[in-house]
């Protein structure tokens, strides 16, 4: 369904002269606009902008036209002082036009090294830049600095911060500060709904549908016995995503790991799981078969599912 077109808008189209229709949506509301612009004479601001920068202006200049002929003249004027000082101590030349200033400075902000000024600030706040860091780093630095000996941000990590980190399992010795706390709080939330998503993935792709949990050698674990399944899998070494990977490997794994955090999924009449061969070798003998069950539209889960029993009982 379009969305409705904002409040902002609507507001603008009024603005603009226009008569918005009820129900208009925010692609429909966009395109009025840019049709309104151009045919809405130029601003006053504008017209005056234009001939500080001695621009011939022509009759019936539209408010879009303005724009663009603002642009282009506003980059053909010589650099500020300010951007031409920036060019000089990042060690690069100074250009013509502000245009060509704006693209050199960008291109040196990603390869410059620190300069002396950044160096400075550094001593004046009590800390050495390390040697050969870059200019952005050293931003970065500086401005986290600068937020240490701020007195708000600055302040002892509070008591419901510190509860939070150790409820998200995180290290409270990272909170050495407010600022750093609330940082590391949203990191951490952030790698708790990846995580959640993670388990949710699992379940569905091992065990979300019939065929899927009839081939395993457990039964469907709840979240929290996934989580604690995935936990331990990560903690064996078995890769990144070890859980969704294609092949029967996965199946094999899943089993161990949950059977090993919760032994009374095992259902009845199953072998204990067990690692039957290398996570990094390929079944052996069954590509053909895995090709076969494919083209006869099985899906990709459901055919490693046959290829994992047929393994399992061999």
């Amino acid at each position: 369904m379009a969305e409705p077109a904002t409040e902002r808008q609507i507001a603008y189209i009024e603005a603009l002269g226009g008569s918005p229709k009820k129900g208009l949506t925010k692609e429909s509301a966009s395109e009025l606009i840019e049709k309104l612009r151009a045919k809405t004479p130029a601003t006053k601001k504008q017209l005056d902008y234009l001939k500080r920068l001695g621009a011939s202006i022509p009759q019936s200049l539209s408010a879009q036209k303005a724009t663009e002929l603002i642009e282009q003249l506003d980059g053909e004027q010589p650099p500020t002082k300010s951007l031409a000082n920036q060019i000089t101590e990042l060690g690069g030349t100074v250009p013509k036009t502000k245009r060509d200033a704006e693209a050199i400075y960008n291109s040196l902000i990603n390869t410059a090294r620190a300069t002396a000024s950044q160096q400075q600030r550094a001593t004046e706040l009590g800390i050495e830049l390390p040697a050969g860091i870059s200019f952005l780093d050293a931003n970065e630095v500086l401005s986290e600095k600068e937020m240490d000996n701020d007195p708000e941000e600055g302040k002892p990590a509070t008591k419901a911060q510190l509860n939070k980190i150790v409820k998200l399992g995180g290290d409270t010795s990272k909170a050495i500060n407010n600022w750093r706390a609330e940082a590391y709080i949203e990191e951490l939330e952030e790698k708790e709904d990846d995580f959640n998503t993670r388990v949710e993935n699992a379940q569905e792709w091992l065990f979300g549908d019939p065929d899927s949990r009839s081939m395993m050698p457990v039964k469907k674990p709840t979240k929290a016995i996934m989580r604690k399944a995935l936990e331990y899998g990560d903690a064996q070494g078995w890769g990144e995503g070890w859980e969704s990977k294609d092949g029967a490997t996965e199946y094999d794994l899943m089993a161990v790991a949950v059977y090993t955090v919760e032994p009374d999924l095992l259902k009845q009449g199953e072998s204990v799981p067990e690692l039957r061969r290398s996570p990094s070798s390929p079944p052996k003998g069954k590509g053909c078969l895995s090709v076969i069950l494919v083209a006869a539209g099985g899906s990709l889960a459901f055919t490693w599912l046959v290829v994992w029993a047929i393994m399992k009982v061999g």
